[in-house]
């Protein structure tokens, strides 16, 4: 039975929409290093205090907080049934302090008119302008300095889309386009990578396919070779068989010739040796006698008649048998 391949370990993401860029952590660590960068960013604002104690208190809340969810996050890093829970526990935590403007995200459009206005006029005014945005509460029982208050006169512009605002979104907009150009540029070098990587393949493909067809044409060859010459060995040997079998049919004939004439010339067997001394001498004789019965007034035709039986019998017994029928033959020839 195959292993079952273990769930991938769960990962926190979150999307602040329009109050800032979209967060995805993968382990507790990167939740720590994160949650420290975000807490350093505003950092300045306990320099504003006491006008913005409160609102600083919210951040160490918001960073004590997420450092409760590391700890967690570290002791059931391998129960992947209880981590859900610590990835929905830092998710409240977003939408509780983000979503509900309590604190303002590093990566907001209102993070970058804050940060600009406490360049300009210091950390008094960009606490005054970062109160004037949230609508947070002011601790009027403390003397306000006036760039705190200038601060807050600023916030009021921005929010009332009164020259800050345009610029504060074009500056979010001028970094989106960067960020974007970034990964355009990565994409491009990944593009000529994976292409310069294509071209090699290709080129090897191209070399193996080239010497493969060019061994396959050179076998081809060989064996088209080899095939003729093994053509032409079986045409010789078929050639050299019809010759023999034509010369040994041509000697059968007159052999088979001659055997048949044997089984003809060949004398009948005979019981006794003086039974065919008998019928070699007497038949002829009496043939002979007969012959010479014949008188000069006997017609021809009884004469032929007379020989060619004669013929017929002896011809199969002895030379003298032969002799007589050629005797007959040659008498009624003669008659």
């Amino acid at each position: 039975m195959a292993e079952q391949t273990p769930p991938p370990p769960p990962i926190f993401e979150f999307d602040l929409g329009d109050r800032g860029d979209k967060v995805r952590i993968s382990t507790y660590q990167e939740l720590s290093e994160w949650n420290a960068k975000e807490f350093n960013f505003w950092q300045w604002l306990q320099n504003a205090q006491p006008a913005s104690a409160q609102t600083w208190s919210e951040h160490e809340n918001f960073r004590n907080q997420i450092n409760s969810h590391v700890e967690a996050w570290r002791q059931h890093q391998s129960n992947l049934q209880h981590l859900p829970n610590v990835m929905n526990g830092i998710g409240n935590l977003f939408d509780h302090f983000y979503c509900k403007r309590r604190i303002f995200h590093s990566t907001a459009p209102e993070a970058a008119f804050i940060k600009k206005i406490g360049a300009e006029r210091g950390d008094a005014a960009a606490a005054g302008a970062y109160l004037g945005l949230l609508h947070a509460p002011i601790n009027l029982g403390s003397p306000m300095q006036a760039d705190f208050v200038a601060g807050m006169f600023e916030s009021f512009l921005y929010s009332r889309e009164v020259d800050w605002t345009a610029t504060a979104h074009q500056e979010v907009l001028n970094r989106l386009k960067n960020q974007y150009a970034g990964n355009i540029s990565h994409q491009d070098t990944r593009f000529k990578e994976i292409e310069t990587r294509n071209d090699g393949l290709n080129s090897a493909f191209d070399g193996a396919l080239k010497a493969k067809t060019e061994a396959l044409e050179k076998l081809h060859g060989e064996q088209g070779v080899e095939f003729k010459k093994l053509i032409a060995d079986h045409v010789a040997k078929l050639t050299a068989i019809e010759k023999t079998y034509d010369q040994t049919l041509a000697l059968q004939k007159p052999v088979k010739y001659w055997q048949t004439k044997s089984v003809i010339i060949a004398p009948a067997p005979s019981p006794t040796g003086s039974s065919h001394w008998f019928q070699a001498f007497l038949l002829p004789g009496g043939w002979a006698c007969s012959l010479m019965s014949i008188s000069e007034n006997s017609p021809p035709r009884r004469i032929r008649s007379i020989g060619r039986s004669a013929c017929s019998s002896l011809e199969r017994f002895s030379p003298c048998g032969l002799c007589v029928c050629l005797f007959v033959c040659s008498s009624a020839t003669s008659i």
